[in-house]
């Protein structure tokens, strides 16, 4: 695996993990869990209406990606690109196992992201916590998702578009979609 010299510091060191990791030190691995463990529990929660489901989902995320990791091959997007594939496939497989049909939004207790990439302040306002959930909960899917990924994991369009098998143009086109739609949604509150 030959580390890219132009990834930001943060892409370099998880790829020098992921190297340890293939190589099986268990120390690299924890330190790709400690890194990554809220990021990838934010979006599970997101997606899952019950706390400690989310934690055990969470956990079994990092146990594919143990099992994983001798396979992992770098293709130049952020290791969490990764996490979140395999988060996606775990959640999927929690509601086909359980034959839950829609996806709940409890966000209570996530925080959204800050103003490095807040969610459109013109948006979201005067908003609280409560009625962001109750109005993510009302979009498609594919919208909740992108919104999801883009402001409380704040992931780059790009990565997003690695996470769900999309161009990332056709990623920016959702996310504007969708906060349209949320928008929309505010006003006929």
């Amino acid at each position: 695996m030959i580390v890219n010299q132009h990834a930001d510091p943060d892409q370099r060191m998880d790829l020098e993990l992921v190297r340890k990791a293939k190589d099986g030190e268990v120390e690299a691995f924890g330190q790709l869990y400690e890194h990554h463990v809220q990021s990838v529990f934010r979006f599970v929660y997101s997606h899952i209406d019950n706390h400690s489901d989310a934690e055990d989902l969470t956990e079994e995320v990092f146990l594919r990606v143990w099992r994983a990791i001798p396979k992992y091959q770098e293709q130049g997007v952020p290791f969490i690109a990764f996490l979140i594939r395999i988060a996606r496939n775990v959640i999927i497989d929690f509601y086909r196992s359980s034959r839950r049909e829609n996806l709940n939004l409890p966000l209570d207790d996530i925080q959204i992201a800050g103003s490095k990439s807040g969610l459109d302040e013109n948006v979201i306002q005067g908003q609280t916590t409560s009625e962001i959930r109750n109005l993510l909960a009302n979009l498609k899917d594919e919208y909740r998702m992108v919104l999801v990924l883009r402001f409380i994991n704040e992931l780059s369009p790009d990565e997003i578009a690695d996470v769900m098998g999309k161009s990332s143009g056709a990623v920016r086109v959702i996310q504007f979609r969708a906060l349209a739609a949320l928008r929309k949604l505010m006003v006929s509150k």
